[in-house]
Order: C-alpha cells, then structure tokens, then sequence
C-alpha cells in the first residue's frame, strides 16, 4: 500500500477522513454483520494505520453490533464508513476518493459466503443507450471524489417468484415486509451507489410500491441527485432502499433482505464504472483454514476465478466518450452571518414591522421578501446574498414573525405591503435596490417592480405565484388534491363536507373565529397542508415549523386573508402588467414539480418579461432551500454583484 496522504468521506459530504501512513491489507468479509452493514454481499474494507486518521469535518456516528465491534456511518446520509474492533479502525473501500489500488488482496469469514457470489460478474452487462443517456444529465449532489473548501449542502431481465420477504437494518429499528415479486436483481458498479454502499457496487431489487409496506420505525432519507434519494437507518447507518419517487416501484438493498440466499443478480449495470477488479482469486482468510483443519470440515469448494465479462473503460476513455456523471458545483448558502443592525419600523395603521439589515454597509443595496403571506424572514435568508458585496434589507411583514401586532389582518394588503417597502428603501437612503422574492414573495416582487419599476435595479424571483383564480383552485380546490390524496384528506378533514365547496372560505370562517381554540385547530391544518407539498421530497426541517402554533396560527390567517381576496389584485394583473418590468434585469427561477406554484405561470412570465434569465429546475419542488433551486439563486445574487463564477 501507498503511505501517500489519502482521502475520502460519505455521500453528502459531512463526514471526510484524511488518513497519513501506510494502509493495511484490503479485504472482504462476508459474515452476515457485515452484509447487513453494507447492504451488500460483503464488506470491503482496509484497516487504518494506528493513529492516522484525521477527520476533517464531522465524525462518523456508531452503533454497536457486537459486545467488541462499532460500526460507524455518516448519520446524515448513512454511508457505512468504519468497522471498529479492538485490533483497531478499519475504512469502507467505497468511502475512497481514490480506490484504484485498493483491490481485495484476502476475504474472511468465506464459509459465511452466499453460495453464488462468485459468479455475479459472470452475469450479462446491461446494454440500454436511453438509460446512459439519461443518467449523463443526472445533477449530482454527492460530495465529489476530492477534497472541497466548503460543501453543503431508473426491465424484463430477472424476475423473483412471488412471495414473502422480508428484511431490514442491522439494529432492528427499521423493518420492511414485501409480498410479491422481486423484479430485476443487479448490482450497480456506478459511483454513486459506490458512495452510498461504501463498497465495490451496490446489490438492488424492485419491488412494486402496493407491495411494500414498512412494519417497524422509518428509514432517514439522503437526496442523492435530482432524482434519487436514499434511504438508511438513522440509527445505524445499514444502506436499505434506492428511490426514484415518481417510479412505481422501490428498489432494496439485497445485504438487508433477511434471506438473500436466491436473490441471485442477473445483470450488472454501470460497468464501466466498475472500481473492482477480479477478487475471488482474493485468498481465502488463513483463520477459515485453521477452523476447517480444527472442525474436520471440508472446504465449501469455489471457481477458481471469475472473468469481467467484457474489457472495462477506465474513467479517462470514458469521460473522453462523454459517458460520465460528473458531480456538479452546485452553489449552496453563504457562512452564516448576524445582522449588523435591526429594529422596528411604525408603518402607520398600529403596524410596526421588524427590519434588520446583514452583509457590508453601503455595499450594494437588495431587499429580500418572504413567501406566504404570512411567513417570515429567517437566519438563512441572510446567506443568500454575498456579505462582502451586498447591504440586505430583511423585514418581517405586516403581523408575521416579530412584526407587531402578530397575527393581525386589519390594514394589511399587497398594498399596503408595497407601500412598505417603499418606506423601507426610503428609510435606507437608497436609490435604486436589488428585489429578490420566492412564492408569495415573487407575487409582492413583482407588485412591487410594476408600481415602481424605477426603484428596481435588477429582479430576482423564484417559485413564481401570479395569484390568479386558477392557482388558487389548484391548491385549494382541485389539482394538488389529486397528487397528494392523504394530505388532502387531512386538509379538508376540520371541514364539513356542506362547505367543501369553497375551502378557502370555510377555512376562512374558522381562522377569524372568537374562539382562540378554533382558530388555532384550523391554522395547524392550512399550514401543515402546505409544509408537507412544498418540497419534492419530504423534507422535515422545511415541513416541521409549519407545525408550531404561533407560526401556524399568523401564516394560516394572513395567508388565507390575502387569498380570500385575491391579493387585492384583478385576476392576471400581474401579467397583463409584466410589459413594465422591461429594462430591469431579472433571473426567474422555478421548480419543474412546483405544486402549489404550476410552472405555466412562470413560464407565461418569462414570454412576458423575455429580457429575464429563465431557469426551470428539474428535480425540484417550490421550496428555495432544494439544490438545484438554491443554486441558481446564488448564481444570480452572485451575477448581479459583478462577481465571476
């Protein structure tokens, strides 16, 4: 082995390792703990020097699989990363940046083996131009094969009988039961599922969602790329489910069946990402002989080798055929910062709203605007903006977060909140100013830009809500109903079914209610209704504040008091009027699978405004915090700034 430097770490970037000094000997262990650990056939591991490895960021978490074994994961996105024993620390192969020189030299544990593992790459290649094809615009959000400053952040092959099986993690927290057909048995040698297994490849089978269930807790989920997510167990980190949650199946991870015996692979896919070379001729672990000559067993016997089924691309002639998923630089918040000043403003009508200001004074002058009607500013919406470029203006609206009174709905309008932010630039001395605003923001952006298209130096407007009557039908009355049916039933559960014919209007008698107890049972379920369809994937710490009472009960009733009323606005006013935005420089960003923002509206936005950079993001909902939404955001504040990528 190498004693150059080495490094490496999980998926998602949180957990990275360098490691000074020479590396053992590289093995795989096919004793069932480690096969559930991995999620695979076996685990692939080097042991570590004593005393040489160095974690960069944060540490792996542990969980404890025997009286004298840890084995370690990346809590955020359960990449199985260590195995540690009382001889010492050994590192997942798959967790290597470089992994060139770490075949398997020895396995243990051999007679534990599946009776075919040594067969699997004499398996046929899958061959599928369109699929490649497909997986050449996967946007990545694995952390890259390299250290980094900063990082934040889809067959008739194989069909199992129809019957029962079941599996789960290697603790017990997570269980699953399946009855029906495991289609498609393979292992992926692709990068990706490399990371995710922390292993050579990683083993999967589909099964069809309506025959799946979970029967014990749940499994944590870790966003792979902009179609994928992962899920583990968050309490030891074992790789269970490869998800394509549009696809009408699932696909397991073969190491977590209970039985994976006869769920033998019968292709392989991503060979010519294949980091493993031939490894059964690997020697067998000396202590099995030992065991073997102590018990009088005979050894099971084995193929003296296996042959890749085809001559292999290495990474160089594969980029050089553009065949490659590159992890993109995918632009992500700026460090975290603390107002340099804040206070309240007396906006007249017995409103007061809170103001602060973040990033360098006298620097280019923005002022950012919240979604809802009825949300607030947070801490990271500081961080969308450069600080050493930028002078933010960041105020509550009108009865949202510290703004006062809370809650309140009397003289409270879009334009009422136009005015505001009038008052605003005044109160900074600015001329001209950068607007950026998201959903309900981008909806008071663009009031705000067509009353005063000479206060606006450029335009930044993302998950773009034109309040029109269709819109509001389609969140409330009819359309995301039909994409989210048990939410739905939720939403409309406080309602009788005499009045589900107007929903707004009904919620809208409740949430004006006398009764502090009414109003607040009304408000938890408008807004939890919207924090769990905003994001393309569950995402709990978008969706869980939506659920605090204070919250829950100034977003329900603003919100629903604007929309009663259509925004104060004529319906498609803003788009009848969006020939007044001309000359502003402007960046529209939206979500391809927005829910409650259709992207026609963004899109009839950009034909109205085409002087305006238009970017529609596949793989991505309404919510700014999803990567590929957050990227684009970033670029733009960057842009607008002067500032090169």
């Amino acid at each position: 082995m190498s004693n150059t430097v080495r490094t490496g770490g999980c998926q998602c970037g949180a957990v990275r390792f360098r490691i000074h000094g020479e590396l053992g000997r590289p093995s795989i262990c096919h004793c069932r703990m480690c096969q559930k650990q991995f999620g695979s056939f076996f685990s692939a591991l080097v042991t570590a020097p004593k005393d040489g490895v160095e974690w960069i960021r944060d540490e792996p978490s542990y969980f404890q699989s025997s009286v004298n074994i840890d084995r370690g994961f990346c809590p955020k996105c359960g990449t199985p990363m260590t195995y540690r024993h009382p001889g010492g620390l050994e590192i997942a192969i798959g967790a290597f940046d470089d992994r060139s020189d770490l075949a398997p030299k020895i396995q243990v544990n051999y007679q534990s083996r599946l009776p075919w593992v040594e067969s699997i790459f004499e398996q046929p290649v899958h061959h599928d131009a369109d699929y490649y094809g497909r997986q050449e615009q996967i946007i990545s959000f694995q952390h890259p094969d390299h250290e980094t400053e900063q990082w934040p952040p889809g067959g008739v092959l194989g069909t199992m009988i129809g019957r029962i099986f079941t599996g789960g993690c290697q603790c017990g927290a997570v269980r699953y039961r399946a009855e029906g057909t495991l289609d498609d048995p393979h292992i992926c040698h692709c990068r990706m599922c490399q990371k995710a297994a922390g292993n050579y490849f990683l083993p999967l089978a589909n099964i069809a969602r309506e025959d799946f269930r979970i029967v014990r807790g749940q499994p944590a989920w870790y966003r792979s790329s902009d179609l994928v997510r992962r899920g583990f167990c968050r309490d030891c980190g074992t790789p269970l489910f490869y998800d394509m949650p549009h696809a009408s199946f699932l696909n397991i991870a073969l190491g977590s069946l209970d039985d994976p015996d006869d769920v033998q692979p019968v292709y392989q896919s991503g060979v010519e990402f294949a980091d493993v070379l031939v490894f059964a001729s690997a020697a067998a672990s000396r202590n099995r002989d030992r065991r073997r000559q102590r018990s009088g067993r005979r050894a099971p016997s084995h193929s003296p080798g296996i042959q890749p089924p085809a001559p292999r691309l290495r990474h160089g002639a594969l980029a050089a055929r553009g065949r490659s998923i590159v992890s993109s630089p995918l632009r992500t918040l700026y460090p975290e910062i603390e107002p340099y000043a804040s206070g309240h403003l007396d906006v007249g009508d017995g409103h007061s709203i809170y103001w602060e200001r973040a990033g360098t004074p006298g620097a280019k002058p923005a002022v950012f605007l919240h979604g809802g009607p009825g949300g607030t500013i947070s801490p990271n919406h500081r961080r969308l903006f450069d600080p050493s470029l930028y002078d933010v203006m960041l105020f509550d609206q009108r009865g949202c977060g510290r703004s006062t009174p809370h809650a309140e709905i009397e003289a409270n309008t879009t334009w009422h909140l136009v005015a505001d932010i009038e008052r605003l630039r005044e109160f900074c001395g600015v001329g001209k100013w950068l607007v950026f605003g998201g959903s309900w923001g981008s909806t008071l952006a663009l009031a705000y830009a067509e009353t005063y298209p000479e206060r606006v130096s450029e335009l930044v407007v993302r998950g773009i809500y034109t309040l029109t009557k269709a819109e509001l039908d389609w969140y409330y009355q009819f359309g995301v109903s039909e994409m989210f049916p048990d939410k739905w039933e939720r939403f409309i559960a406080p309602i009788p079914p005499e009045e589900r014919h107007e929903m707004m209007r009904a919620y809208h008698r409740r949430l004006t209610s006398e009764d502090r107890a009414t109003r607040l049972a009304a408000a938890k379920a408008w807004s939890i209704w919207e924090g769990e369809t905003i994001t393309l994937l569950p995402e709990p710490d978008t969706s869980t504040p939506f659920e605090e009472d204070e919250y829950a009960h100034a977003f329900a009733r603003i919100e629903n008091h604007f929309f009663v009323n259509a925004g104060w606005l004529e319906d498609g006013q803003l788009l009848r009027d969006a020939h007044k935005l001309r000359g502003i420089p402007g960046v529209i960003v939206h979500g391809r699978y927005d829910m409650p923002c259709p992207a026609k509206y963004a899109w009839q936005l950009h034909k109205a405004w085409p002087q305006a950079e238009f970017h529609l993001i596949e793989g991505a909902g309404h919510a700014y915090s999803e990567p590929g939404i957050l990227d684009r955001l970033i670029r733009a504040t960057d842009k607008f700034a002067g500032k090169t990528e």
